[in-house]
């Protein structure tokens, strides 16, 4: 099949964690196209230099520099209303001149279609409110089923058991009709083979949107200041080179 794979342009987390199901679509002898647009198709650009991308347009969120982001959320609902439908007229006229067979969209609401079959990835089935809010978590839930309901099938990345990653987040309300587990996914997976390091007493793996991602860097940076350099590491995800680290992280 002609699979196009669209990760969400929101951090970088949509777009790796789309690294693994690519490698496998790949060897199952599908023809993948890459939509996207930011660091995330540069970063899927890198990693898949023989594919083909298009650009596609972003919802432009921007985080408040405050601890609380509900506010900045409410403000950002109108770029996030436009974006989907930005998207999904796209989407509509992108069909009309390819040979597309399935689209795959990871937590993009937009990006579903009759002439094609659409798939929606997240594990984020319900989304979780600040306290004095947490009423409206059931409100939120079944206005994103909407979405999810557009969609042939909804794949949750995380594991039905127990020993899970996403918890109240897939697992406090029953699963739509159209979602399924389909197991953790890792671009690190095949790499069981090399040695861990004993030294290492805190790893910290970040992204997300700016400025908090920014600001929780310097922070956690502050934070470890005093403790042995060698007994801490952070994945920064800050989309500078990687022949030019950080000082401050090192």
């Amino acid at each position: 099949m002609k699979i196009l794979i669209c990760p969400l342009n929101w951090g970088l987390g949509h777009a790796v964690r789309c690294v693994p199901l690519i490698r496998r679509l790949i060897n199952e002898g599908n023809d993948i196209v890459i939509a996207s647009d930011g660091y995330p198709l540069a970063l899927l650009q890198q990693e898949f230099p023989s594919l083909s991308t298009v650009e596609i347009p972003s919802y432009h969120i921007r985080y408040s520099s405050g601890k609380s982001q509900t506010f900045a959320m409410l403000r950002n609902m109108p770029r996030i209303v436009g974006g989907v439908v930005r998207e999904h007229r796209w989407l509509k006229q992108y069909l009309k001149t390819s040979d597309i067979d399935m689209v795959i969209s990871d937590n993009r609401f937009g990006l579903w279609s009759k002439q094609a079959k659409s798939v929606y990835i997240t594990h984020q089935l319900m989304i979780k409110m600040p306290r004095g809010l947490k009423w409206l978590e059931p409100i939120a839930w079944r206005f994103h089923r909407m979405f999810i309901s557009r969609y042939s099938a909804c794949w949750i990345p995380d594991t039905s058991g127990d020993d899970n990653l996403s918890g109240d987040l897939a697992h406090k309300y029953p699963l739509p009709k159209n979602a399924k587990f389909i197991g953790i996914l890792s671009r690190f997976q095949g790499l069981e083979n090399i040695a861990p390091n004993p030294d290492f007493t805190t790893i910290c793996v970040l992204s997300g949107v700016e400025p908090q991602r920014s600001i929780f860097e310097e922070d956690l940076i502050e934070r470890f200041r005093d403790s042995p350099a060698h007994q801490r590491l952070l994945f920064a995800g800050n989309r500078k080179p990687k022949n030019k680290p950080r000082k401050s992280t090192q």
